[in-house]
């Protein structure tokens, strides 16, 4: 599989490789490869699952990865961002640049593996089984640090909400900058003109506000969803309105004691954004639309945690 170009800038390249299990039926994960230009490592933002890797060592192929090395960055190590990280960066001596949260459980995933095979139970068994990471290799980050690897300059910024380990990466080449914010700003899947949160159990929806608004403020040129396009940064406002929306919308739904299927009806009604999703992908993939039910249940938790701590 070759990469698909997506921008040229200064001489550095961005690349993107579809890693969506063919079960979605819909591109749902995208790889990003960054080429900094001269004869520099490349630079990878996330590995996706281990059941697709073979993909993406193909496509590493094609841009001399035997010759020219790789750092590998994940935003966080759910399955879907970084279940491949292990046998990628074992296979090629690549360090992984991830949350300090989150480095243990690559180099042990076997609780990583429990819990989501307790979350996700099906979806989980898709993804496949990660690889552990060879202790050296694990680089845990700290936030707001930078990194220069030829003409691309990293920022990591932690951005927590989604999952205590979530970490979003802005890659700046010349006058161009590309924020990865993973998880933490919604989904924005290629062809759909929709964003819908990403906001599972345990969300912490008051981190998850901060991190968003962090990344407002930081003003990208282009915003790389791993749920999976390249967006506009005009997407991250939108985003924000709409977090917004389902707060107001499901706060009042949960006082009633009204149940999920009530809520996704009623998202549906007042929310654009989600309708649009749901018209496109409800027939076409089933897994998408648990996406957003899984969503749905992350705002329930957070209101009922709160309830709990007051």
């Amino acid at each position: 599989m070759k990469p698909k170009k997506l921008l040229s800038m200064d001489k550095a390249t961005l690349f993107y490789v579809d890693v969506t299990p063919p079960e979605y039926k819909a591109p749902f994960i995208f790889t990003y490869i960054i080429d900094p230009g001269q004869n520099k490592p490349l630079i990878l933002i996330e590995t996706g699952p281990i059941s697709q890797a073979d993909r993406l060592i193909k496509a590493l192929g094609e841009l001399d990865i035997e010759s020219r090395g790789l750092e590998i960055y994940v935003t966080h190590i759910h399955l879907d961002h970084a279940g491949a990280a292990g046998l990628i960066a074992n296979k090629f001596n690549a360090r992984v640049h991830v949350h300090p949260r989150g480095a243990k459980h690559l180099v042990d995933p076997s609780k990583l593996w429990t819990a989501s095979r307790e979350v996700l139970g099906e979806i989980a068994e898709i993804y496949g089984e990660p690889e552990p990471l060879r202790e050296n290799l694990a680089s845990p980050t700290t936030d707001k640090e930078h990194t220069e690897i030829g003409r691309v300059k990293l920022i990591i910024y932690h951005t927590p909400g989604h999952a205590s380990h979530h970490q979003s990466i802005l890659a700046k080449i010349s006058e161009t900058s590309i924020l990865f914010p993973g998880d933490s700003a919604g989904i924005s899947l290629s062809g759909a003109d929709a964003v819908v949160p990403t906001t599972p159990p345990p969300l912490r929806l008051d981190l998850y506000k901060e991190s968003l608004k962090l990344q407002m403020s930081l003003k990208p040129s282009h915003v790389a969803y791993t749920h999976a396009s390249l967006a506009e940064p005009a997407i991250l406002e939108r985003h924000w309105r709409q977090v917004l929306l389902w707060e107001e919308t499901i706060g009042k739904l949960y006082e009633k004691g009204a149940l999920l299927d009530e809520v996704l009806k009623t998202l549906y009604r007042v929310d654009g954004e989600t309708r649009r999703f749901i018209d496109i992908f409800s027939e076409l993939s089933p897994y998408l639309i648990e996406t957003i039910k899984h969503s749905i249940e992350g705002f329930i938790k957070y209101f009922e945690w709160v309830e709990k701590n007051k």
